[in-house]
């Protein structure tokens, strides 16, 4: 197998060996009115799907306090609470949002956090700076691109079970951006938190085994790193979105992505070695997205190292 060459640049500056991320505040905006809404946002709920529901349910009236509170950018919980103003769909909430995607400085996350919330909130807003922004960042991109193509998981409504559930054979690895990791959930979309893939800076790659009805998530069995570490070994479910493989073609004109099956249809050629984000899985053919179009890669196209071609 041939390995890309991973070329280090020597510095010739010192820097710290080491550094802390600077500590996150809990702000406790609005006064003794939201006091104990905001207790049990930041001190009593953890399972995450269910970390926005003290603000959400508070209601409209708290608008005011989550716009003041996220203007901060050590927020603690930040991202469920950019979250909350989307699902609130109170368009007070929009300048803040906009501010949080025009301002480059802010993480890349935050700005696909407030983008999603836009969307929710205004789709024509949110559509026109998704088209404005678009390409800036790797989760950012992904979130610009999910809206102008209008994907469904986007919105509150989109079912589960769209269509039958698939079971896969195929390996993808992760390009979740969050310094976190990515969660696995114990079921699409809403499940309880049942581990975490950390990130790794060699990348990591995760074994596919099933498809839900709507294809926005993937069943995994296993990850383990480029290292062959093993870093999950049971089902879980993870967002497609945070998912992609590589091309193969090498010493081609690229690989052919399918409309359907192999004798549909060929929309495009993807040029060889180049990233496209998993879209869904059926046995061991991988629907993918690449650029505006969204189609199947044979298993002799797809390449699942992050770090190599699969020669």
């Amino acid at each position: 197998m041939k390995r890309l060459l991973v070329i280090a640049t020597l510095a010739f500056s010192i820097a710290p060996l080491t550094h802390a991320d600077p500590p996150e505040v809990a702000y406790r905006t609005g006064g003794p009115e939201w006091a104990k809404t905001w207790k049990v946002f930041y001190d009593v709920v953890d399972h995450e799907p269910e970390i926005s529901t003290p603000l959400t349910k508070a209601g409209p009236k708290m608008v005011p306090a989550i716009i003041e509170a996220i203007g901060h950018k050590d927020m603690k919980r930040r991202r469920y609470a950019i979250s909350a103003l989307g699902l609130l769909k109170d368009k007070r909430g929009l300048d803040a949002l906009t501010a949080i995607v025009k301002d480059e400085s802010e993480e890349d996350y935050f700005r696909g956090d407030a983008v999603a919330a836009i969307y929710q909130i205004d789709q024509d807003l949110g559509t026109q700076l998704a088209k404005q922004y678009a390409g800036q960042g790797d989760n950012f991109k992904m979130m610009t691109e999910a809206i102008i193509t209008k994907e469904p998981w986007l919105t509150e409504g989109a079912t589960d079970q769209a269509g039958p559930m698939r079971t896969c054979s195929a390996d993808a690895y992760v390009i979740d951006p969050d310094p976190k990791g990515l969660n696995v959930r114990n079921a699409p979309r809403t499940g309880s938190v049942i581990g975490n893939i950390p990130k790794d800076k060699e990348g990591t790659v995760v074994r596919l085994v099933a498809q839900n009805g709507d294809g926005g998530w993937l069943q995994i069995d296993n990850a383990q790193t480029t290292a062959d570490k093993v870093v999950f070994d049971k089902k879980g479910w993870v967002s497609g979105n945070m998912l992609a493989v590589s091309t193969r073609g090498y010493d081609t004109k690229g690989v052919k992505l399918y409309e359907g099956g192999e004798a549909s249809t060929v929309l495009t050629t993807i040029p060889a070695e180049t990233q496209v984000r998993v879209v869904g899985c059926d046995g061991k053919r991988l629907q993918v997205k690449y650029k505006d179009a969204v189609g199947w890669l044979n298993e002799d196209a797809q390449c699942a190292s992050p770090v190599t071609n699969c020669n």
